[in-house]
C-alpha cells in the first residue's frame, strides 16, 4: 500500500472493536449502523453479541468477528475452544483470539501452539487471527510467539487486543513481517490515530484496528 490512500480506503481497511461493557441494545444498534454507514471492514464483538450483530449486519459488507478469550487470554484453553464453536454457531465469519502470554513467558511454547491449533480447528475453516500483546514480550518471545502463530494454521497476527498497548508503528509491522513473511496477514490493532494507521498500512499491515465510539 502507499501513502496516497484516501480516507475512505483507510476506513475500508479498518476493523471496529467493541471493548466496553455498558452496552444497551440501542448502543449495539448504533455501532452496527455506524459500521455500515461509514464503510468499515468489520466489527469485532464479544461472543455474546455475535448473533445480534450478525443479524443486523447480514445484508452488509461488514464482517462480524467474534472476540475469543478477551481481554487477557488467560482462561482455560477448552473454554476458548468452546467460545469459538459458539461464535461460529451464532454467525461469526472470523475470530480474534487473545493469546495466552503466560505460556510464552514461562517458555511453554508447546501449550501455546496446541491452544491455537485447537481454536483453528474449532473455527472450521473460518479465518482466525491471534492477538499477541507484543508490549509485554521481549523480542525473542515475540519471535517465538509469531512463529507459533504461523505454525498454528491461523490466518492473521494481530498486534494486540486493541487497548492498553503502546501504539503500533511501521517498525513493529516490519519486525513481525521479518518473522512471518510478507504474505502473512498482519493487523495493527492500535495505531495512534489516522496518520499512524496509514503508516502501518504502508508498512504492510492489511487491517488496522479502532475502538468503536458510535
Amino acid at each position: 500500500m502507499n501513502l496516497s490512500l484516501t480516507n475512505a480506503e483507510v476506513v475500508r481497511c479498518t476493523e471496529l472493536s467493541v471493548l466496553r461493557a455498558d452496552l444497551s441494545r440501542d448502543r449495539v444498534e448504533a455501532i452496527c449502523r455506524g459500521a455500515m454507514e461509514n464503510g468499515f471492514a468489520a466489527l469485532t464483538v464479544p461472543s455474546s453479541l455475535v448473533a445480534e450483530c450478525a443479524a443486523r449486519l447480514e445484508d452488509s459488507d461488514v464482517s462480524v468477528i467474534a472476540q475469543i478469550g478477551f481481554p487477557h487470554g488467560l482462561m482455560h484453553s477448552d473454554a476458548k475452544r468452546f467460545e469459538t464453536e459458539l461464535g461460529g454457531d451464532d454467525g461469526a465469519q472470523e475470530f480474534e483470539v487473545v493469546a495466552n502470554l503466560m505460556y510464552l513467558l514461562n517458555g511453554d511454547e508447546g501449550r501455546f501452539l496446541r491452544e491455537l491449533r485447537d481454536i483453528v480447528d474449532a473455527a472450521e475453516g473460518r479465518h482466525v487471527r491471534v492477538a499477541l500483546k507484543w508490549s509485554a514480550l521481549s523480542d525473542a518471545q515475540r519471535e517465538r510467539g509469531a512463529l507459533a502463530v504461523l505454525d498454528s494454521g491461523a490466518h492473521y497476527l494481530s498486534t494486540g487486543p486493541g487497548f492498553g498497548e503502546k501504539p503500533d508503528d511501521e517498525k513493529l509491522i516490519a519486525q513481525f513481517q521479518n518473522w512471518l513473511g510478507d504474505k502473512f496477514w498482519i493487523k495493527a490493532a492500535q495505531p495512534a490515530g489516522e496518520e499512524a494507521a496509514l503508516v502501518c498500512l504502508k508498512a504492510g499491515a492489511i487491517r488496522v484496528g479502532r475502538v468503536a465510539s458510535f
